[in-house]
């Protein structure tokens, strides 16, 4: 997606400490893209500051501010992060009361729901749908 709308990007707004939305979750972002724009930079927006960014710095992965600063902790710091899920639906994925596999947990404690499984060899894996369903009913329903 990104290498489809990266010709035409004219700028970015991004709000990555302002909650925008009430419930969510992840920081927001406004992309504004001009059909047939083609310049060599786009205006990035955030924070109060204002740059110009040489799009042909964008790879894979658009960073835009300084991720490495010393009070930022990254997910990745804590646990073996593999890939993310957006569903939109929380409440599907993180448990707050109930047991698991029947091990009782309290309201205090938050579970994720973690798609996936590590084989004998440490390699992530698929769950298949059945044991999706055997494991996680209620995330499947």
């Amino acid at each position: 997606m990104r290498n489809i709308i990266k010709d035409d990007l004219y700028s970015i707004d991004d709000f990555p400490s302002e909650k925008v939305f009430e419930m969510g979750l992840v920081s927001s972002a406004i992309i504004c893209i001009v059909n047939g724009n083609n310049s060599a930079k786009l205006l990035y927006r955030a924070s109060g500051t204002e740059k110009e960014i040489d799009k042909v710095q964008l790879k894979s992965k658009w960073i835009f501010e300084d991720v490495n600063a010393s009070f930022c902790k990254r997910i990745g710091d804590y646990f073996k992060v593999s890939s993310s899920v957006a569903t939109l639906l929380n409440e599907s994925f993180i448990l707050k009361n109930g047991d698991i596999k029947n091990k009782k947990y309290n309201k205090s404690t938050e579970y994720i729901i973690f798609p996936y499984i590590y084989d004998d060899q440490g390699k992530l894996q698929n769950y298949s749908k059945e044991e999706m369903y055997a494991s996680f009913p209620h995330a499947m329903k």
